[in-house]
C-alpha cells in the first residue's frame, strides 16, 4: 500500500470536497501517476472529508425551473453551486427527478411572429409549402407540438425555405440532416427545416395538398392579384414538385400535382401567366417548345439543376414557334 505524502494530504483537503473526480485524477497523475480514484476516496473518507454537491439546492432549481424556463436560465442558476456542470449533466439529473420539457416546449411555441405582408418572397414561400411543405399540429402528448415544416432531397432548397421564413415571420428555424428513402440500394438525404410556433401554424392554416388551394383562397388571395407574385408562387411550387423532363427531340417543364382540384387551380394560374399546359395522370406539363420556353421565362429555381436546364431552355428555345 502506498504511503500518502503531506502534499497529497494537502491536496485533499483542499479540493476533495469542491472538485470533481476528473479534475482530482488529473491532478493526482502529476503528483502520484499511480494513485487511483478507490484509494483517493477511502482516504478522504478517513480524513471525514465529505463531497459538497449542493444536491437539495439543485433538486429545488430544477423542480421550480426545469418545465417552463429556458435551459440556460436554468444553468446560470445550477452554475452558482457548480461551476463545472454541463448541459447533458443537468438534463440527467432532472430525467432521474421525472421531470420533463413540455410545458417549456408548448409556452415556446407561444412566442410573438411578424405577420408577413404580400410580396413576392411571401408568394415563394406559400408555393413551396404548397408542394413540399406541411403545417401541422401533433398531439402525440398532453401538450401540442405546433409545426411548419419543410423535408428536400435539395439544400439550396432547404437553406433558402428557412431563411425566407424567418425573415418574413421573425422567429428561427432548425434544420436537421438525416437519411432516409432507398433509392437503387442507396439512402438519400434530406434537409428538413422546422418552425415550431402556434400562431404561425394558426396563420398560414391549412396546407394539404388536397386543401391547400380553399386556404390560398380564404386567406392569401392576394397571390392572384398581380402576376409577378403568380410567377413567385409558382416558382417556389416548381421548387418543390416540378421538374424538368428531357425528351428525344424536346424537354418538358411539369409540376407533379395528383389531385384534380388542384390540377385545375395552377392550369388556371398558368393561363393567367399566359401559358398552355396538358394535363396527365399525375400532373402538368408542357406541349411543344414555345410553350416550354414561355413557361421557363416566368419560372425562377434555387436548385441547382434546375436552375441550370431552366437556363438550357431559355437558351435554346429561344426561336422556337
Amino acid at each position: 500500500m502506498q504511503k500518502w505524502t503531506n502534499k497529497e494530504i494537502e491536496i485533499l483537503n483542499k479540493f476533495y470536497s469542491i472538485k470533481d473526480k476528473k479534475f482530482l485524477l488529473k491532478y493526482f497523475k502529476i503528483i502520484n501517476p499511480n494513485r487511483t480514484w478507490l484509494s483517493i476516496y477511502k482516504k478522504a473518507n478517513k480524513l471525514g472529508l465529505r463531497k459538497i454537491t449542493y444536491k437539495n439546492e439543485i433538486d429545488y432549481i430544477l423542480k421550480e425551473k426545469y418545465s417552463t424556463y429556458p435551459l440556460p436560465v436554468i444553468l446560470e442558476e445550477v452554475r452558482i453551486f457548480i461551476p463545472s456542470i454541463i448541459k447533458t449533466a443537468l438534463i440527467a439529473r432532472a430525467n432521474r427527478l421525472g421531470l420533463a420539457r413540455k410545458t417549456f416546449a408548448w409556452k415556446s411555441q407561444e412566442k410573438e411572429i411578424k405577420i408577413p405582408k404580400p410580396s413576392k418572397d411571401f408568394a415563394w414561400f406559400l408555393g413551396a409549402l404548397a408542394g413540399d411543405g406541411n403545417v401541422r399540429s401533433d398531439d402525440k402528448s398532453k401538450h401540442t407540438t405546433y409545426v411548419v415544416i419543410l423535408s428536400v432531397t435539395s439544400r439550396q432548397f432547404a437553406f433558402k425555405f428557412k431563411e425566407m421564413g424567418e425573415k418574413l415571420f421573425g422567429i428561427k428555424a432548425s434544420l436537421k440532416i438525416h437519411k432516409k428513402y432507398k433509392l437503387e440500394n442507396k439512402w438519400r438525404k434530406f434537409w428538413t427545416v422546422r418552425f415550431h410556433s402556434k400562431k404561425m401554424v394558426s396563420f398560414l392554416g391549412d396546407w394539404k395538398e388536397n386543401y391547400w388551394v380553399n386556404t390560398l383562397n380564404q386567406k392569401f388571395k392576394w397571390i392572384l392579384d398581380k402576376p409577378i407574385y403568380i410567377r413567385y408562387f409558382l416558382s417556389g411550387l416548381f421548387d418543390s414538385d416540378g421538374g424538368v423532363n428531357k425528351g428525344e427531340y424536346t424537354h418538358r417543364l411539369f409540376f407533379t400535382i395528383k389531385n384534380k382540384n388542384t390540377q385545375i387551380f395552377v392550369k388556371g394560374l398558368l393561363k393567367r401567366l399566359g401559358v398552355i399546359t396538358s394535363t396527365y395522370s399525375s400532373g402538368l406539363w408542357t406541349s411543344g417548345k414555345a410553350k416550354t420556353y414561355k413557361l421557363a421565362q416566368k419560372l425562377k429555381s434555387c436548385i441547382p439543376h434546375k436552375f441550370r436546364l431552366l437556363n438550357y431552355i431559355l437558351k435554346v428555345y429561344r426561336n422556337a414557334k
